[in-house]
């Protein structure tokens, strides 16, 4: 009982370092704020006019801003989950070049999100300010929802940036760190020119003895003389 204690004391320890730490805070941050952008959009986004059953966007009747706002709502929500997963297993990855690989493209893509949220508030806000609010009364709150949230995607982003970038260097300039696993190799910086086996010679038939020098006392001498 002891043990399983113990365990579960030291799970519940890691589970509480991770969900604490900035990096894990602010990407949920970018993955709540990108399911509002597309759930606003998806659920309110496309309505009807009074005299016709065809289905219009309410950005200013542009299908191409309500298809963009939710594209990029529901993929920074995938990529945000996907780099939640990866950071938590991030201490069973032992490959330092699959962890680096793995940092470099986490930095490319809030890099790209960063600027695609840029771009797509101000797609969103130009269309809306093109659009008469009187044409879709009940869409106006989710229009004004989808565009301030893709305002507050972009700070989050360019945080999960400055995060991402400051840990990609500091692995790197952690430099290579060989595993348990991997072993260990001798250290051959001890054997110095001086560190030799001293023999002297004897006379036929006597008993030839030789003297070994302390730094190398633990090798064995294969050759009998």
């Amino acid at each position: 009982m002891g043990c399983i204690e113990r365990l579960k004391e030291s799970t519940d320890n890691a589970l509480v370092h991770f969900m604490t730490r900035p990096l894990t805070i602010v990407r949920m941050l970018a993955w709540i704020m990108s399911l509002i952008v597309a759930g606003s959009l998806v659920n309110n986004g496309y309505q009807n006019m009074p005299n016709t059953s065809k289905l219009h966007c309410i950005l200013n009747d542009n299908f191409r801003a309500c298809t963009f706002g939710i594209a990029m709502g529901i993929l920074g929500f995938m990529w945000c989950c996907l780099f939640l997963a990866l950071d938590a297993s991030e201490g069973y990855i032992i490959q330092p070049r699959i962890q680096k690989c793995i940092m470099l493209t986490d930095l490319i893509i809030c890099i790209l999100w960063c600027i695609l949220w840029f771009i797509g508030f101000c797609f969103l806000a130009n269309q809306w300010a093109l659009t008469n609010s009187h044409t879709y009364p009940s869409g106006g709150e989710s229009a004004r929802t989808s565009i301030a949230f893709s305002f507050f995607s972009v700070p989050c982003w360019a945080i999960l940036v400055y995060l991402t970038g400051t840990r990609l260097r500091s692995t790197a300039a952690g430099g290579y760190t060989r595993s348990p696993d991997e072993g260990s190799e001798p250290n051959l910086g001890k054997l110095t020119p001086t560190s030799s086996v001293e023999f002297h010679s004897t006379p036929l038939g006597m008993t030839a003895s030789y003297q070994m020098n302390p730094a190398l006392s633990g090798i064995n001498p294969m050759t009998k003389y």
